[in-house]
């Protein structure tokens, strides 16, 4: 036995992307070999995480909502609510050390909070599950 290192004749290889959508594995196959239908071992047997049946399809949420009617309400009828329930806490914590003027101060802000969230309510423009969770916070 010797130390020499033999290395074989010089092989040609294709190099291409899986052609499944979202994947982004390199195949790499001797030239002369094709790969089946383009896609890596993974996807070629189904256990890749990240491919999806692309003719499948899924449920519409519905028409869509520009950033202005969705997500401007949505977040000021969050912080309207966290704002309410953290008056109302604060105001209970003054209450038990006997600050009386600055517990009526907070039960006002927690009043305008609530105020507040009533108008967004109203204009109908949050999802009633997002309502629902808004409602419930503590």
């Amino acid at each position: 036995m010797s130390n020499e290192l033999t290395v074989s004749n010089a092989v040609n290889w294709l190099i291409h992307n899986c052609t499944t959508p979202g994947c982004t594995v390199t195949i790499r196959v001797p030239v002369g070999e094709q790969h089946k239908h383009g896609l890596c071992k993974w996807c070629d047997q189904r256990r890749a995480y990240n491919t999806r049946d692309p003719t499948r399809t899924y449920a519409s949420t519905g028409p869509l909502l520009s950033l202005d009617e969705f997500g401007v309400d949505l977040f000021e009828a969050i912080k309207a609510q966290a704002g309410s329930i953290q008056a109302f806490k604060k105001a209970e914590t003054y209450r038990t050390k006997g600050l009386r003027e600055e517990a009526d101060q907070a039960e006002r802000e927690a009043i305008v909070c609530q105020s507040t969230l009533e108008s967004i309510l109203k204009k109908n423009t949050i999802a009633v599950d997002n309502v629902r969770r808004i409602l419930a916070m503590q």
